[in-house]
């Protein structure tokens, strides 16, 4: 069964308006079509909704609009849904803000990720856990949205390949945290 290669943008309960319009622009839509994609699903949560789709036509927040854009890359968008799981296990490559939850739960699918940094926000532990996750090679990492439209970050996309993240043992969820962030010695 023949299965589209697809890219899952999220940015979990917030807005992150940057990344999605970015992501939207034709310029972005171009490089995920050279890479071979053919089908873009994005969760745009409180934001604005991609370039592509009129917000008019966006009245819930459970309703997902799909259609065509930039001729043949397929589209799926909307705000918000009960769970993104389905979404992330379909995708070949997650793009997504750097909040813990998404972040843990798309490495725990063992999944290409690209995580960008939200810098607008204030005493950014986003940024902290990104590049903790990419020191160790879990995924990658760029500090604006803006990156996704420069051709050495699609040349990293395409020849990534990740050292999966185990997931987390949840009886010590704060120890392996803490661990992770370095803030514990692991020898400890």
């Amino acid at each position: 069964m023949y299965k589209m290669k697809t890219v899952f943008v999220t940015v979990g309960t917030t807005s992150f308006d940057d990344l999605i319009s970015t992501i939207s622009s034709n310029k972005a839509l171009n490089f995920l079509k050279e890479c071979e994609f053919e089908r873009i699903v994005i969760q745009y949560g409180k934001g604005q909704p991609p370039n592509f789709i009129s917000s008019s036509v966006l009245d819930t927040d459970e309703r997902v609009v799909s259609g065509v854009c930039l001729e043949e890359m397929k589209y799926s968008a909307y705000r918000f849904k009960s769970s993104l799981q389905e979404d992330m296990k379909e995708a070949s490559l997650i793009i997504s803000h750097a909040g813990a939850g998404s972040v843990l739960e798309g490495l725990s699918m063992k999944k290409d990720m690209m995580v960008v940094i939200n810098s607008s926000l204030m005493d950014n532990h986003q940024k902290e856990l990104a590049y903790a996750m990419k020191r160790r090679n879990h995924c990658m990492c760029v500090d604006r949205p803006t990156d996704l439209l420069l051709l050495s970050t699609w040349k990293e996309i395409t020849s990534f390949r990740a050292t999966h993240f185990d997931g987390i043992p949840w009886e010590n969820v704060a120890e392996k945290i803490d661990e992770t962030m370095g803030f514990l010695n692991s020898s400890s």
